[in-house]
């Protein structure tokens, strides 16, 4: 384990570093973080990506998929598991820091060339209809 790494930047604890270090997506977390830095992501947002991400990534593992699948179809089903955790958006209808770290440690992986690109995806599930009304009502109020 490197003890110089970004990812102590973002972790203290050890059991929690080795946690993140042995899941799929371990060995490129340290380039994931400093990707991250370099595109302008804010010190206080990162830590809620790599959450996201990790928690991608452990369910990836579960799944029995590999780094290499770890694509926007895997984005999509990772989807549809945390709408049905109802944990896909916040009760505001943005999407959840777990979906965004996702999807960004996904665009991360197809730029550095470990996951192929797909050209489309399917859109996630609409927000419950109930919630787009109360938004709806909220704004107009």
């Amino acid at each position: 384990m490197k003890e110089s790494s970004l990812l102590t930047t973002y972790l203290k604890m050890p059991r929690t570093l080795e946690h993140y270090r042995s899941g799929l997506a371990g060995p490129h977390l340290d380039a994931f973080l400093s990707w991250l830095e370099e595109r302008g992501y804010q010190p206080r947002r990162i830590p809620h990506l790599l959450r996201g991400a990790h928690r991608f990534s452990r369910w990836a593992q579960g799944a029995v998929l590999r780094i290499e699948q770890l694509d926007t179809s895997a984005l999509e089903a990772y989807g549809h598991h945390l709408q049905g955790l109802q944990r896909l958006r916040y009760p505001s209808g943005r999407l959840s820091h777990l979906f965004v770290g996702a999807r960004s440690l996904v665009t991360f992986l197809e730029n550095v060339g470990l996951v192929a690109p797909v050209a489309l995806v399917s859109p996630l599930p609409p927000e419950p209809e109930l919630l787009g009304a109360f938004r709806h009502w909220m704004r107009a109020h």
